[in-house]
C-alpha cells in the first residue's frame, strides 16, 4: 500500500528484554501504537532492539522520534546507568513498562513509567490495554515457569535459546507475531538447533550437588550452550533453591544465577539487591559461600 504523502510519519523504537515476555510485550506495544497513530492520521515505522538492563548504554536513539521500553528492569549493579539512559532519551521516551522490583524512589513522579511490581509479567500489564490475552498468558507462563506454553510460544522459546546472542531470531519472532509468516522458517531452523542445547542441559543437570536447601551446579566447564532456565528448574526439583555457577562472557566474570519457587521468599531482599525478580537473581560468583549460608538458613 502506498504511503499517504500528507500523513504524519513517526519513527518509533521499542527497546525490549530478549526473553519471551520481552518479545510479546514489544509486539503488544507495536500493535497498539500502530493502531493509535493511524487513528491520529499518521503512519509509524517501528524498529525493535533487544537488550539487557546493563546494555542500555549501547542503544542508539538518535534517528527515532519516540521510544518505548518494555520488560527492562533497573540495573541492580548500577541504577545510575538506568537513570542516565532515561535522561538521554529525554522527551523521546513515550512509555516504560516493567514488572521487576527496584523502581521505588527513582521515577515515582514520572507518568511515563507504568510499573507494577506485583505483575507476573510485563505483558500482563499491557494486555489490559491491548486485550491480546493468549500471548500475554504465554509470556506469564514463560516468566514464572508455571503453566504450559502454546505451540507458537514454545517454538519461539526454543528458537531464541538456540543462540542467546543472535537477536535476529528474536526479531524474526517479533515480526512473525505481528503477522509476517515468512519469519516462521527462521524460527523453525533455529529451533532444530536447540536439540543439542537440551542434551547439554540434561548432562549438566545430572551433576547437581545438593547441600541442605540448595542444589548447586557448576556450568563453567561446559564447552557447549545450555538452557539456564531449564537447568534451574532441574535444580528446583532437587531442592527449594537452585544455583547455577556460570560465566558471563560480556562482563568477563563468573556469576551465580539463583532461583526458587518458594512464594514466601524474595531473593531480591535476601541478597540486598536494589532491583530484580523476587524468584530469580544473579550475583557475582564470589558470593557463593554467602549465598549457601543465607539460603540454608531460610
Amino acid at each position: 500500500m502506498a504511503r499517504d504523502a500528507g500523513a504524519i510519519q513517526r519513527r518509533t523504537l521499542i527497546v525490549a528484554h530478549g526473553d519471551l515476555d520481552g518479545i510479546v510485550s514489544a509486539v503488544l506495544v507495536a500493535r497498539d501504537w500502530h493502531d493509535s497513530w493511524k487513528e491520529f492520521g499518521g503512519q509509524a515505522e517501528t524498529l525493535v532492539t533487544f537488550v539487557q538492563p546493563f546494555t542500555l548504554d549501547k542503544v542508539e536513539v538518535e534517528e527515532v522520534e519516540a521510544v518505548f521500553v518494555v520488560d527492562i528492569a533497573v540495573n541492580n549493579r548500577n541504577p545510575q546507568q538506568t537513570l542516565d539512559f532515561v535522561e538521554r532519551l529525554g522527551d523521546k521516551l513515550y512509555r516504560w513498562y516493567d514488572h521487576h522490583h527496584g523502581w521505588e524512589g527513582l521515577v515515582d513522579d514520572d507518568e511515563r513509567f507504568i510499573i507494577d511490581e506485583e505483575a507476573l509479567s510485563c505483558a500482563s500489564i499491557l494486555c489490559e490495554e491491548d486485550n491480546w490475552t493468549p500471548l500475554a498468558a504465554d509470556a506469564t507462563a514463560a516468566d514464572t515457569r508455571q503453566g504450559s506454553l502454546s505451540k507458537k510460544a514454545d517454538l519461539i522459546e526454543r528458537a531464541c535459546k538456540a543462540d542467546l546472542s543472535d537477536d535476529s531470531v528474536r526479531e524474526a519472532a517479533f515480526y512473525w507475531l505481528l503477522g509476517d509468516e515468512n519469519q516462521r522458517s527462521v524460527l523453525e531452523s533455529a529451533a532444530e538447533r536447540y536439540a543439542a542445547i537440551q542434551a547439554e542441559t540434561e548432562r549438566l543437570s545430572a551433576t547437581y550437588q545438593v547441600t541442605g536447601n540448595v542444589a548447586v551446579v557448576d556450568a563453567r566447564e561446559s564447552e557447549r550452550n545450555y538452557d539456564r532456565t531449564q537447568l534451574l528448574l532441574a535444580g528446583q526439583g532437587l531442592a527449594p533453591f537452585a544455583v547455577v555457577v556460570s560465566q558471563n562472557l560480556r562482563a568477563g566474570e563468573d556469576y551465580l544465577t539463583i532461583a526458587t519457587r518458594r512464594k514466601d521468599v524474595s531473593l531480591v531482599e535476601v541478597f540486598g539487591l536494589p532491583s530484580g525478580a523476587p524468584f530469580r537473581v544473579s550475583i557475582p560468583a564470589s558470593r557463593l559461600d554467602e549465598a549457601l549460608g543465607k539460603l540454608n538458613s531460610l
